[in-house]
């Protein structure tokens, strides 16, 4: 089916490619709000096959104050920061590349980046601006750029020429052109799979509702989404737009439609759950939040698929103090039984290659060496200092 034109899109709210809805009944449900829960912390070390760290080369070039983005391909990690113009292009070992997607009007050039991406299998490097997407080769070259009159927030590789698109958040509903999740071709102009909305719309008129707080994480074979003010992980890949799993935040009806309104903010509710992030391994999903506006106070979460088996554990990290040296909040994770190293929370996951990948800026791991003074003994640890550039840890699963 080709790709919809813009203006057609409100008037095809129906469509959903190939996607086949599971029975929500059916689906794991992660209830933030059950009363009691499998005692014990929540382990992950026996899932990690091995732990590789890649301290990230600091030169005059290759600074990075605040990480606004990254990716990582099996060869390269690309950093979007606040210090430097343009994305900063690494090898796996931590070594400074070179500088891409440098800001300015010309070929190659770049004004507001909104995310980045890879597509492995053509060896592409993908940057997301509103309205446009430029592919750069994996030596750095321009490769071509791509007008998208489409009202995204995110993009994201999930496949050979295959892009997952998320849609822009704070907008109504019935905005010409708007849609909640779609999966296109770019190079052959196909529309694979497409979803006007993604919540309850008996609720609110289209008029009335937005898009809230995108988060999202990888996949098996895509990306994981959720948007504040619905029960719905969505998961999006290559061949559909289907749910993955369900979230209780314990949100009435009116509150829900107090969340999803496109008259007003997202303000968390006393009494009531948020989700902050979530990612997933081959056997559990895992979900970090914050009850009402205390958002000082993390909980963690992790549901065995097989099972069932949900457990719960409080962070003992202020959040509010943590948020000022990373805002992914990596700090407030799992216990690293592993090696002892760095609490376990991933900004990038992979289920399908089993790999996930975090970053930690240096001042955040300063702050937890003092939280948790057996940091300090750790071999890698030990060699960074404030002024280090971020670690990226990459986590390999079983």
């Amino acid at each position: 089916m080709k790709k919809m034109l813009f203006g057609l899109i409100t008037a095809i709210a129906t469509f959903t490619g190939c996607e086949s809805d599971q029975s929500a009944s059916k689906l794991p449900r992660i209830d933030l709000t059950a009363t009691s829960f499998t005692s014990g912390q929540i382990e992950i070390a026996d899932e990690i096959e091995s732990i590789e760290y890649v301290p990230l080369e600091l030169t005059d070039e290759s600074l990075i104050a605040d990480v606004l983005d990254l990716c990582v391909s099996d060869e390269y990690i690309f950093v979007y920061s606040t210090r430097q113009d343009g994305v900063l292009q690494f090898d796996r070992k931590g070594k400074f590349l070179r500088c891409i997607a440098k800001t300015g009007n010309g070929p190659g050039k770049t004004g507001q980046i909104i995310s980045l991406t890879v597509d492995e299998e053509n060896r592409l490097f993908c940057v997301s601006e509103y309205f446009s997407t430029s592919f750069y080769s994996f030596d750095g070259e321009f490769i071509k750029k791509i007008e998208n009159p489409r009202p995204y927030s995110y993009q994201f590789s999930v496949g050979p020429n295959t892009m997952a698109e998320l849609g822009r958040m704070y907008v109504p509903m019935n905005t010409p052109g708007m849609f909640s999740l779609g999966v296109f071709n770019w190079a052959t102009d196909d529309t694979i799979a497409f979803r006007h909305t993604i919540g309850d719309m008996d609720l609110m008129p289209l008029e009335e509702t937005s898009l809230k707080g995108w988060i999202f994480s990888g996949s098996k074979d895509g990306i994981l989404c959720y948007s504040e003010g619905i029960d719905t992980v969505w998961d999006v890949n290559a061949r559909n737009i289907a749910p993955a799993f369900l979230i209780n935040t314990g949100y009435s009806a009116e509150e829900e439609k107090e969340m999803r309104s496109s008259k007003t903010g997202n303000e968390a509710v006393d009494g009531k759950y948020s989700v902050f992030s979530f990612f997933e391994t081959p056997r559990h999903y895992f979900v970090k939040c914050f009850e009402g506006s205390n958002q000082s106070k993390f909980y963690l979460y992790g549901l065995d698929k097989a099972t069932g088996e949900l457990k719960r554990e409080t962070s003992p990290i202020n959040a509010q103090e943590l948020f000022k040296n990373n805002w992914t909040l990596a700090g407030i994770g799992l216990r690293n039984t592993k090696d002892n190293g760095l609490p376990i929370w991933p900004y990038l996951s992979y289920p399908g290659k089993k790999q996930m990948v975090q970053f930690n800026t240096a001042v955040e791991i300063e702050y937890l060496k003092e939280k948790y003074p057996d940091l300090k003994k750790h071999l890698v640890l030990q060699q960074i200092t404030e002024d280090s550039n971020p670690l990226i840890t990459i986590y390999q699963l079983r």
